[in-house]
C-alpha cells in the first residue's frame, strides 16, 4: 500500500496507515477487522487526536481557546480573588493552634498569614487546571477551511 502523493505522511496519516497494514490479511482488511479493543482504543484515538491537532494548529488553522490577553485576565483575577479570600481570613484571625497534649512543637501551628501561602498554592493549581482544559478554535483559515469541506 503507497500512499496516492509523493509527500511524506504526517504522523497522524502514519498512524492510520500503519493500523490498518497491522490489521490487514492478503492485502485487504474488511472495517471489522480494523476495529480496536477497548483498551487500545482510548489511547489509539488520543494519540490521534493530538497529532491532528498539532497538524492543523502548525497549518495556521486553529489556535488555543485563549489568547494572552486572556491568560493574563485569568490570573490577575484568580489572584485578586484569592488573595482577597486569604486577607479576609487574615484580619477575621483564623488559625489552627494544636493543644498543648497533641504536640510540644510551635512549629504546629497554622498562623493567619499562612493563609497567603495558601492562596499561592490555590492560584497555581488553578491556573494549572484551566491550563489542562485543551481547547481549540478554528483561526480565520480554518473557518474558511471548515466552510469548503462543508459546502
Amino acid at each position: 500500500m503507497k500512499p496516492p502523493r509523493d509527500e511524506p505522511l504526517s504522523p497522524y496519516e502514519r498512524q492510520v496507515l500503519d493500523l490498518v497494514r497491522a490489521k490487514a490479511t492478503g492485502g485487504s482488511a474488511p472495517l471489522e477487522a480494523i476495529q480496536l479493543d477497548a483498551g487500545a482504543a482510548t489511547s489509539w484515538h488520543s494519540r490521534l487526536d493530538k497529532e491532528v491537532v498539532r497538524d492543523a494548529k502548525a497549518r495556521g488553522l486553529l489556535r488555543g481557546r485563549w489568547s494572552q490577553l486572556d491568560w493574563s485576565l485569568f490570573g490577575v483575577l484568580a489572584a485578586l480573588a484569592v488573595f482577597l479570600i486569604a486577607a479576609g481570613l487574615y484580619a477575621a484571625h483564623v488559625e489552627i493552634a494544636r493543644s498543648a497534649s497533641t504536640s510540644t512543637s510551635s512549629g504546629s501551628r497554622f498562623h493567619r498569614e499562612d493563609w497567603f501561602w495558601f492562596a499561592a498554592v490555590a492560584w497555581a493549581a488553578l491556573m494549572g487546571f484551566i491550563a489542562s482544559l485543551r481547547s481549540v478554535r478554528y483561526s480565520p483559515a480554518g473557518k474558511a477551511a471548515a466552510a469548503r469541506w462543508l459546502g
